[in-house]
């Protein structure tokens, strides 16, 4: 069985860090890990993941110096088991209470080597969105292929195994 692992991404975020906490830690069905990457934030965001560490023992914390949001997973690739699958999230945004419950239904606890989710707080653009997001996303949605899954229309979010996050990393930076 695939260890669900949420990565969230931080870089001065304080604002939302709670919110964001909060909806990750109150899933219907609980991530087995949670890794946050701290990006040198220079505002309240390491005292309060700091403040979260001390509540959830599945937290995992990673403070670095500034270099970029994909610097933050490259810094998180290592840090994850053979076995898992690596649910991405930014700071500034929140899951609804039963993403990963949705999530694990929706792929039939089958393996997906990546999944992809949109949202649907408006409804009029998703589909175009979807379009722009992800080329030709009518045969993906169509297709049973056990690479690429589309899961739902209930959030944002992205997952892929570790196997694909390795053979993707590092991933390239740029400033």
């Amino acid at each position: 069985m695939l260890e669900r692992i949420c990565l969230i991404n931080n870089f001065n975020y304080s604002k939302y860090l709670r919110q964001c906490l909060d909806s990750v830690f109150h899933q219907t069905t609980p991530f087995d890990r949670v890794i946050i990457v701290d990006d040198g934030s220079t505002d309240d965001s390491v005292e309060i993941i700091r403040s979260y560490q001390s509540q959830h023992r599945n937290l995992t914390p990673v403070f670095k110096e500034n270099g970029g949001q994909l610097s933050t997973l490259n810094a998180a690739v290592n840090l994850v088991s053979q076995n898992s699958q690596i649910f991405l999230l930014d700071a500034d945004d929140i899951y609804p209470p039963d993403y990963l419950q949705l999530t694990i239904e929706k792929c039939n606890n089958q393996h997906h080597d990546f999944t992809y989710c949109i949202e649907k707080t408006a409804p009029e653009i998703s589909a175009t969105r979807r379009r722009s997001l992800v080329p030709n996303s009518t045969e993906l949605e169509e297709s049973s292929s056990d690479v690429v899954q589309p899961v739902m229309r209930a959030a944002q979010g992205l997952a892929m195994t570790t196997h694909l996050a390795v053979t993707i990393a590092p991933f390239a930076q740029s400033h």
